[in-house]
């Protein structure tokens, strides 16, 4: 199901993007707007569950021996220690994803984007056959093969675009990148 979010999330962020690459006030207000969706609604959650933890920490995260990173929790910071929410690790991948999202629409016009987008997954690519599995949570959060899946998501939506496909096509691509 994650990996099905993922690339879903690629084509919905692509599909609110189009047009809007090279322009600081677009950037800023794509950036906005994804922050403001996810973080009020995560806090309250988070917060729900500290106050859980603080009364009984044995209820919060027995998988990693009830130990949890407060601060890294409400900022979606990957970290050795769980989240609060053991769901929020599937929010840090976005909050990586929009903020370089946010770089590319800010830095490189719209003709350019798919290219910085096949340089991105390149990178991925590139870093996890030099670097392989990394225990560092920044460095495993960025290499991991998981923003491709994001990346295939702006690919089916880059294809079913420019192609001018039937509708039923596009469905085909969105069953094709869930399997």
């Amino acid at each position: 199901g994650v990996d099905l979010f993922f690339v879903i999330s690629g084509i919905v962020i692509s599909v609110v993007t189009v047009g809007k690459f090279g322009s600081a006030r677009n950037a800023i207000t794509f950036l906005h707007r994804r922050i403001a969706r996810i973080y009020p609604i995560y806090w309250v959650y988070t917060t729900i569950v500290l106050a859980a933890f603080l009364y009984n920490p044995m209820w919060v995260n027995a998988k990693s021996g009830h130990r949890v990173d407060i601060l890294h929790s409400y900022l979606l910071i990957p970290s050795h220690v769980s989240f609060l929410v053991m769901q929020g690790w599937t929010l840090s991948y976005e909050v990586y994803f929009y903020l370089v999202f946010f770089l590319i629409m800010l830095l490189v016009s719209a003709r350019a984007a798919g290219w910085a987008l096949a340089i991105w997954g390149v990178t991925v690519i590139g870093l996890n056959l030099w670097l392989g599995i990394s225990t560092h949570p920044l460095v495993s959060l960025t290499t991991s093969p998981m923003v491709l899946e994001f990346l295939a998501g702006c690919l089916i939506f880059q294809i079913y675009r420019q192609s001018g496909l039937h509708r039923i096509a596009g469905s085909l691509l969105i069953l094709g990148a869930g399997l």
